[in-house]
């Protein structure tokens, strides 16, 4: 297991600079045929390829009016990219689709191969972790909390696996079902917040609260339930308390319906067994109040691990680290892993707040090149 490259992207910079760093570290790790190439390659034959052009300029448009620091940092990494020797063309329109690039593959552009069955692994524990690119530490212009982030949702200068320390750890998993493409277009045009901003908007959010961690958690958590969005899914998020853990099982509305049992499930309702004295949740990509299909039991299979586990191993990041790094959990379709701690334990210990290896990459046989 090796990390993913590391950066600090200060966006008290301009985009271009603040940008730049993100766009060359991984240029360097990794030339354009082994890292943006095949992933924007395999990523246009199963969705981008249809989309319009016209509709990439009107998501570029609708994020310049809507989301403007998103528009500038899309611009400038796609110039970044364009113009680094181990670079290609990439145009900022292309990377607006990216912005959306959740929403459109809920849609009927999206091939039936984009719907994977083991997308995404999310485990809470006492005192709390999570599992789910670049590694980025994000410093906003201002007073904003220091985001650590680490996925390829990058380009779109959002996230989707990242932790504030003292607020919150979050990451988002698939969440099936359809919506219309033209009901994304018309959510983008209107300024409706894409999935992959959704907890940097949080965060920045839950920043500006007064009240302590508590309050600050709380109010991400309220910002990630209820922000509305244009296509379903879920966000695994836990907070710098002992049982601060929640599972948001969102539909674009809101939280799904009845909120207390199923949209949001927390934590410190959550005993791993009887006796044991501990919590834990698991959230793969099915509502947790089904049973998993037999052909996915990741779930299952993560919470009969932790509940043989003694409290002590399975509340701490050796257990959750355990649990997703057993198979089902861990398998063929696994990219990377995050382990991720907002609290204070983690500095006490010596480890880092997040913590993120790559594990394994498998593409589509034809993006590889023959030997």
């Amino acid at each position: 297991m090796a990390p993913p490259p590391a950066v600090v992207v200060d966006e008290s910079l301009s985009p271009s600079v603040a940008w730049s760093a993100a766009v060359n570290a991984v240029l360097e790790a990794h030339a354009w045929d082994d890292g943006f190439g095949p992933v924007f390659a395999a990523h246009n034959r199963s969705l981008f390829d249809r989309v319009p052009d016209a509709k990439l300029r009107d998501l570029l448009a609708a994020a310049r009016k809507h989301q403007p620091r998103a528009a500038a940092a899309l611009s400038a990494i796609a110039s970044a990219i364009s113009a680094h020797p181990r670079g290609n063309y990439v145009s900022a329109e292309y990377l607006a689709g990216w912005l959306w690039f959740h929403e459109l593959a809920h849609t009927e552009l999206a091939s039936p191969e984009e719907a994977h069955q083991r997308s995404c692994c999310g485990v809470l524990v006492a005192p709390s972790s999570n599992a789910s690119g670049a590694r980025l530490t994000v410093k906003p212009n201002g007073t904003g909390p220091v985001i650590q982030a680490v996925d390829w949702y990058w380009v779109t200068s959002g996230f989707m696996t990242a932790v504030v320390p003292g607020v919150a750890s979050v990451q988002e998993n698939w969440r099936y079902g359809q919506v219309s493409s033209e009901s994304v277009f018309a959510a983008a045009a209107r300024g409706v917040t894409p999935q992959v901003l959704l907890f940097r908007e949080a965060f920045e959010a839950a920043g500006a609260q007064a009240g302590g961690a508590k309050a600050g958690y709380e109010s991400f958590i309220e910002a990630v339930a209820y922000t509305e969005l244009a296509a379903p899914m879920y966000a695994i998020a836990a907070g710098p308390g002992a049982d601060d853990g929640a599972i948001v099982t969102r539909d674009p509305a809101g939280p799904a319906l009845p909120v207390a049992t199923h949209g949001i499930a927390r934590l410190a309702d959550a005993a791993i067994g009887a006796g044991a004295g501990w919590r834990a949740l698991v959230q793969t990509n099915y509502d947790r109040w089904e049973p998993d299909p037999p052909s996915d039991p990741r779930r299952t299979a993560a919470e009969r691990l932790l509940r043989s586990m003694a409290p002590e191993v399975g509340s701490s990041s050796v257990g959750a680290f355990a649990a997703v790094s057993a198979y089902p959990v861990f398998n063929e379709d696994t990219a990377y892993t995050a382990i991720m701690c907002p609290n204070d334990a983690c500095a006490e210990a010596g480890l880092p707040n997040l913590a993120a290896f790559t594990r394994q990459v498998l593409l589509p046989p034809d993006a590889l090149p023959l030997a």
